[in-house]
């Protein structure tokens, strides 16, 4: 996947039509800081993606993503994979190392 290869937002941007419906929701636990901008909220369409990966990059650094157990339910058409990184929160420094499931569905075909 692009993420893991560290390409730049753009390059990701490129898989996206600018009439794109798609959508990305970054879910978190309640007790997870508050100040990250794009946490617990819905970013709709290509310039909801767009300003989604910006301040992803302006708040979050990752390493070592990779991805794995990818699982199609083609009646759905919806794929889930699962992947892992290790981050660094810039504002802080901090660092943790994740585990987290991503679900990809409303693929368009040519």
């Amino acid at each position: 996947m692009a993420m893991a290869s560290q390409v730049d937002s753009q390059m990701i941007m490129s898989h996206f039509p600018k009439s794109s419906t798609a959508f990305t929701h970054e879910y978190a636990l309640e007790l997870v800081n508050d100040s990250i901008p794009f946490l617990r909220k819905t970013f709709e369409g290509y310039h909801g993606i767009e300003m989604y990966m910006s301040l992803m990059t302006e708040y979050l650094k990752y390493e070592d993503m990779e991805f794995f157990n990818y699982a199609v339910a083609e009646e759905k058409e919806v794929v889930t994979v699962k992947g892992s990184a290790k981050w660094t929160y810039l504002k802080t420094g901090k660092k943790w190392e994740e585990t987290f499931i991503w679900q990809l569905s409303l693929f368009v075909t040519s």
